[in-house]
């Protein structure tokens, strides 16, 4: 794995290595890769993350799936809300990093990451692919 893939999340500069265009192809890849009919979608509060969550929710509809929308949210709530409800979901964040960049955070819907080795690589390929 390597350039915005990294072990626990896809991240990057804003603008220099993420962009719109490949939040969509996160979004159409995650939708193929869960094959879930509902994806809950959260973010931070970074400049770039309205626009980013947009992407990403658009290339999930444009899957056919019903994108619920959970506003500005801390990522341990994201993390709850996929186990609590068995949905996938997606939070829009860099976490730590600092604030020009930005990323997603993706789980299961059983509550549980993709990282490395465990979903993340396959998301990875599909984005490549261009799904």
């Amino acid at each position: 794995m390597g350039g915005i893939f990294r072990s626990y999340d896809i991240r990057g500069v804003y603008g220099k290595d993420l962009d719109e265009r490949i939040a969509r192809a996160i979004g159409k890849a995650f939708a193929v890769y869960t094959n879930s009919p509902e994806v809950y979608v959260g973010g931070d509060m970074r400049i770039s993350t309205p626009s980013l969550k947009k992407a990403v929710m658009e290339g999930l509809v444009e899957c056919g799936v019903q994108v619920f929308d959970v506003g500005i949210v801390p990522t341990p709530a994201m993390s709850r809300l996929s186990y609590t409800q068995k949905k996938p979901t997606i939070m829009v964040t860099a976490s730590h990093n600092p604030p020009e960049w930005n990323g997603f955070k993706l789980r299961n819907s059983d509550g549980l990451p993709l990282r490395e080795g465990k979903g993340l690589d396959k998301l990875e390929r599909l984005v490549n692919k261009g799904i």
